[in-house]
């Protein structure tokens, strides 16, 4: 830990150096962000490891604005103080030579960070090991092997991240935060003579301790061999069941539509209608760094705004856009603490969490008569951001369900629809949760059973 208090006081004195060194040269306004972080990776395939890697870095964002609104901003990976200062003077002259943004107002002032009793940085990441990483994996392997016979491959990564950050500006803004967390993904393929299947699973968490990599491993292998032997059904409009992790990709695009960048481009589907009703009653969607329910708590965005409590969504009803300062002052408002850590003027919510229910997953699959059941979603992509309207395929599990039981699996399938409807026609809300690393940030969700979702075809 003392390396780490050093490289603490680095990044904090560095960024300090930055920000005066700009100003004495001729910024108005300027703000810089460091990063150290320390990312380990055990890939297996086939059911074995084939890479173990891990890489440290320090990484610093700066951004210099001129009184006439010229602005300039630089990334750079260094621990080196002069080269950064020379990136320094770069943004200067990039600033000089760009065209005035009218639309910039200023840089945030300083405010008050909320404290947390909730754990952000846990030491044991630190002191893992490549053969604790080859040990997790072994137990993901072997417990996916003995979840059926079946089972050909184990495939899939365990990550671990540590993260110190530092954010300044010249308006007195002067914070710093530590994080840890792991996430495990596992994808394993099951085989018989006549047929094959993949099976999905996936956990993320602050501390690696507390990931099951047992339970992790059994979840993906079983679902692949209950995958095995599927069938083609007719493309229509069916009732589904969505996993968590299917649910989560619904809300990344939920999230999009959240950004103030979107609104501005005039691409939202959520565009005059705050305080409007436009999902189910029975769902909400909050920002919350600090809920039990979001992994890591992050505790200010990439411009040292703190992160506050933000309802997105209350009982269907539309409530806010997230903002960084840029979009905020074009608005006159004030940033909602959702600026990305390594983009200019691109806000996104970090701790979102749909909000559980209380009904178990056996529950949604009773009360579904003619549906299928998704486990996940991939080559997910907005086909008319104006009308929320996205496609995605089915993957790693898709299941027929008939008059309330599980029937069969099925080939994968792929649906065009707005998600607006799709979650109008809410019909059971679960009180599982599961949640996934997006864009720097997390996302909880929890199975749901919805009464329409319109499927266009097969795909395998």
């Amino acid at each position: 830990m003392k390396e780490l208090d050093e490289i603490k006081s680095w990044i904090i004195d560095t960024a300090q150096t930055v920000i005066k060194h700009v100003i004495e040269n001729g910024a108005w306004q300027a703000d810089v962000r460091i990063e150290y972080g320390e990312n380990y990776l055990t890939r297996f395939a086939n059911s074995q490891i084939h890479q173990n890697v891990g890489e440290t870095y320090t990484k610093a964002f700066l951004r210099v604005f001129l009184r006439d609104k010229r602005f300039g901003c630089v990334t750079i990976i260094s621990r080196d103080i002069d080269e950064i200062l020379k990136a320094a003077d770069q943004a200067l002259k990039i600033a000089k030579a760009s065209k005035p943004d009218p639309f910039f107002k200023s840089l945030p002032e300083p405010d008050r960070i909320l404290p947390t009793d909730r754990k952000m940085f846990f030491e044991e990441m630190i002191r893992l090991t490549p053969f604790d990483r080859a040990e997790i994996a072994g137990k993901v392997i072997d417990a996916a092997h003995e979840a059926d016979k079946h089972v050909s491959a184990v495939n899939g990564a365990l990550s671990t991240v540590l993260r110190l950050q530092a954010v300044a500006n010249s308006l007195g803004v002067n914070i710093f935060q530590a994080y840890s967390f792991a996430s495990l993904n596992v994808l394993v393929t099951a085989k018989n003579m006549q047929s094959e299947a993949e099976g999905f699973a996936y956990r993320v968490s602050g501390n690696l301790k507390e990931i099951n990599a047992e339970e992790v491993g059994f979840e993906a292998g079983e679902r692949a061999s209950s995958g095995l032997d599927a069938k083609k059904i007719e493309p229509g409009d069916y009732e589904v069941v969505f996993l968590p992790y299917a649910t989560a990709t619904l809300m990344f695009h939920l999230a999009i539509d959240t950004s103030a960048r979107s609104k501005d481009l005039g691409v939202s589907s959520l565009i005059n209608k705050e305080n409007k009703k436009v999902l189910h009653e029975d769902i909400s969607v909050i920002d919350d760094p600090r809920s039990e329910k979001t992994p890591v708590p992050l505790l200010f965005d990439g411009e040292g705004v703190p992160k506050k409590r933000l309802v997105l969504f209350d009982h269907g009803v539309f409530k806010n856009f997230v903002y960084d300062s840029y979009y905020a002052g074009k608005e006159g408002k004030k940033s909602t603490g959702h600026a990305s850590f390594w983009r200019h003027a691109s806000p996104f919510p970090s701790n979102l969490v749909f909000e559980p229910g209380n009904s178990k997953l056996d529950d949604l699959i009773e009360d579904t008569k003619n549906g299928i059941l998704v486990s996940r979603l991939h080559y997910s992509n907005t086909v008319d951001p104006r009308r929320g309207i996205i496609t995605a395929m089915t993957r790693a599990g898709t299941f027929k369900i008939e008059n309330g039981e599980l029937k069969y699996s099925i080939k994968n399938m792929r649906f065009t629809d707005s998600y607006h409807r799709i979650l109008n026609s809410l019909s059971i809300l679960g009180k599982d949760l599961r949640s996934m690393v997006v864009r720097r940030g997390f996302i909880t969700a929890p199975s749901i059973k919805v009464n329409s979702v319109k499927f266009v075809g097969t795909t395998g």
